[in-house]
């Protein structure tokens, strides 16, 4: 059989497809609002906004207040009034779920190893029980909590283990219930807990997790879960095997209904003979099932990666309609008067910066049930195009560079043809010449969105094509794993990696960095001058996810600061070298290069502007390299940050920068339609002939417009740093305690702060306009 042609690259007004939206990021039109992800959403100027990103929901019996789960503790609200009534503040953080009511008081679970008993009416604390260490070492992590008979029941999801708290004293004693215990569910004299993981079987793939083994897929994702029934007293009684992160359970007379969701699934298990019905979602995964509520005959399913809550027939499992809720709904209730729903990061108003992102509470009326909207469906997802009838020069392969944590304005904010303000401007074309040319000689991108907001969902979003539940809800604490490097089977989207799909059709690939920590290098000055001599630098590599390793450039380092991104740059083009005297370029290359994350002022660190001129150079070299070998006639290379966390934006935190370069780019344009990284990942599976691996991949505008058929060969010259790349931060006594151990070890407020006082030290940080 012969392999079919590659998909090329044409602009979609020739395929009769619809041109990229003008439509800017966050810009509200016609009652909705663009978001990050693509989707838009529907404006309600009821929703109550809350103080920060919403996580649980649970409303008082008399149906006069709901408690709201966030992450940065816990709030009353009066739904009479629709105000915020009183808030209580965790010192810890908080855990992705978890709050329930009961005679004691209102019960919330915090992000290290204590249930909070607070007063419903004030939110005062009256009372707090520390769960202890996990038996692997360090926080017991309570998740979800449920009430009943006096004592509360609390999933510890690092110790595999349920707390049965006795309410009146703050005595507990543990209980095994299997790995990562996420939810609790109480329903008469049984007691309900969902598990995120379970032990390998023989001869199954695994991967730790907290401490733990857990069963994997052969791309790093964890197999399934579980749901365990115990009696009031903590005896199991019954467990059954479900999907990937099985969140809610739902509890009527006949029968338990599971929300799974990594799995994109609804599972009914009977009570009578424990017999299992699966409800599939349709569509490509990331449908994200987290919340249930039983109202009848019907099944509420809040679905967070749609925005929706769906209606389900339980007879049948067959969809009523939904309603439209705010972004990334995470609890749905029955309220007075319809459903009350908590979402994670509320209207998707525009913000300056990421962390200001909010969630909101909103009241739906069910009889406004709508049929639900079709999504993506993988068979069709990416139209097959003959090269025939196309006459288009076609792209065969994709260099894809992955940065850290830079916003449009940081750095493109000077540019005067493109949407930018340019005193947000910390590295300008002074500090990155290398970027500024390749916008101005290939194309500028003035609206291009990074889908998530940190390190570990931004390089989940970059790879993975998703950010699930684990990312989503994690952000009161990373406490259980920050996973970074898909080092977290827990957290690893059901549809796996970009090099996943390229690899199921038969694609080569290489990895350069992606995924992988350079542990125990020396110093930033001794491999500075060790690079400069020619010479290797001692490292040691630690990858997560085992799929990788035989892809990943051995002499090519990850994550680490203390390691200049010329030396990684010359690691590549080593490698390169030898492809050009072959002839064979992997179809797929992935490229980290991490120095523009910088190290704030730490001392004898390069200072930020310092780490960003080696990154600019470092892509600029790379570029320049691939421009003016024989692969570039049918290369095309990809270069975008993973995250715009540590800057402002004037458009909105999410915007960022992504740089497109090949013979067929779209020369000297400016181009303000909006994409984000999962359009980056459509285009990229455009080119490889692969299709989409999630619906928001599918669903995200191909960058197929910014190509043109006939090339422009000419080359690309590498300008040179401006400052040196060895420019050191000096010893101060008052240098902020960061820690550089890992992306995003400190918080990003701090970072953020910093990198703006150094960049512009007599200049006061730009707060919101509304502040």
């Amino acid at each position: 059989m012969r392999p079919r042609p590659p998909l090329l690259l044409i602009p979609v007004a020739l395929l009769g497809l619809a041109a990229p939206t003008l439509w800017r990021l966050g810009e509200a039109r016609d009652g909705r609002r663009l978001l990050a992800t693509g989707q838009t959403l529907s404006l309600d100027a009821t929703a109550i906004p809350l103080p920060a990103r919403g996580l649980d929901l649970v409303l008082s019996p008399d149906g006069a207040s709901a408690y709201a789960k966030t992450t940065r503790g816990a709030v009353r609200i009066d739904l009479t009034t629709g105000r915020t009534a009183a808030e209580w503040r965790s010192r810890a953080g908080a855990s992705m779920v978890g709050v329930a009511l009961a005679d004691a008081g209102l019960l919330v679970t915090d992000a290290a190893e204590s249930l909070a008993i607070l007063d419903p009416m004030t939110m005062a604390p009256r009372r707090t029980v520390k769960l202890g260490a996990a038996k692997v070492g360090g926080p017991c992590y309570p998740c979800g909590v449920a009430a009943a008979g006096g004592r509360a029941f609390v999933a510890l999801n690092r110790d595999d283990a349920v707390a049965i708290v006795d309410l009146a004293d703050g005595t507990f004693r543990k209980v095994p219930v299997g790995v990562a215990p996420y939810g609790a569910t109480v329903a008469g004299d049984r007691v309900f807990v969902t598990c995120w993981g379970r032990p390998p079987a023989q001869g199954k793939p695994h991967a730790p997790s907290a401490g733990v083994e857990v069963e994997t897929d052969e791309r790093g994702a964890a197999a399934g879960g579980a749901v365990v029934e115990l009696d009031l007293d903590g005896r199991e009684l019954r467990r059954w095997s479900v999907g990937a992160q099985p969140t809610e359970v739902a509890v009527a007379a006949d029968a338990l209904y599971v929300a799974c969701a990594n799995a994109d699934a609804v599972v009914r298990i009977a009570r009578a003979d424990g017999t299992t019905r699966t409800t599939r979602l349709d569509g490509l995964p990331g449908a994200a099932p987290s919340s249930l509520l039983l109202d009848g005959e019907r099944l509420w399913v809040a679905l967070s990666g749609e925005n929706r809550v769906l209606a389900l027939d339980l007879k049948t499992g067959r969809s009523l309609g939904s309603l439209e809720t705010g972004w990334y709904p995470v609890a749905v209730r029955r309220g007075r008067n319809g459903l009350v729903v908590a979402d994670a990061k509320g209207e998707g108003a525009p913000t300056r910066g990421v962390g200001e992102i909010v969630g909101a509470v909103r009241r739906l009326d069910p009889a406004k049930l709508a049929p639900a909207p079709k999504t993506a469906d993988p068979k069709t997802a990416v139209p097959e195009v003959a090269v025939a009838k196309a006459k288009r020069p076609p792209v065969r392969r994709a260099v894809y560079i992955i940065k850290e944590n830079r916003t449009y304005d940081q750095v493109f904010g000077d540019l005067p043809q493109g949407k930018g303000d340019p005193s947000l401007a910390m590295y300008g074309r002074e500090v990155t010449p290398n970027h500024h040319a390749l916008a101005e000689e290939f194309l500028l991108l003035d609206d291009f969105a990074d889908n998530g907001s940190i390190s570990t969902d931004g390089h989940a979003w970059a790879i993975e094509g998703q950010a699930t539940a684990f990312y989503e809800r994690s952000f009161g604490g990373w406490t259980r794993a920050y996973p970074f490097g898909g080092d977290e089977p827990l957290a690893v989207s059901r549809g796996g990696h970009l090099w996943d799909a390229a690899l199921a059709k038969g694609k080569t690939f290489r990895n350069y960095g992606e995924f992988m920590y350079a542990n125990d290098a020396p110093g930033f000055k001794a491999n500075f001058a060790t690079w400069k001599a020619g010479g290797t630098i001692p490292f040691k590599s630690a990858i997560g996810v085992k799929r990788v390793v035989p892809y990943t450039a051995p002499g090519f380092p990850g994550w680490n600061m203390a390691i200049p991104d010329g030396y990684r740059a010359d690691a590549f083009l080593r490698e390169f070298a030898e492809m050009e005297r072959t002839g064979k370029m992997p179809d797929l290359v992935t490229i980290y290069l991490p120095q523009d994350h910088t190290s704030g002022d730490a001392p004898g660190a390069p200072t930020p502007r310092a780490h960003v001129a080696d990154n600019d150079l470092a892509v600029g070299r790379i570029v320049e390299a691939i421009s003016r070998s024989r692969f570039w006639k049918d290369t095309a290379i990809f270069a975008l940050e993973d995250d715009p966390q540590a800057g402002l934006d004037s458009v909105d935190g999410h915007r960022s920068l992504c740089l497109v370069a090949s013979p067929y780019t779209r020369r000297g344009t400016v181009v303000s339609a909006f994409y984000n990284q999962t359009s980056v990942l459509r285009t990229i599976c455009e080119i490889l002939g692969v299709k989409p691996y999630t619906r928001f991949i599918a669903e995200s505008p191909s960058m197929s417009d910014l190509f043109v058929g006939r090339p422009d060969l000419t080359p690309y010259a590498a300008r040179p740093a401006r400052i040196p790349l060895d420019e050191l931060n000096p010893p101060k006594r008052n240098a902020a305690r960061l820690d550089l151990t890992g992306p995003d070890a400190t918080d990003e407020e701090t970072m953020d702060h910093l990198l703006w006082s150094m960049a512009y030290p007599r200049r006061p940080y730009p707060h919101r306009k509304d502040e």
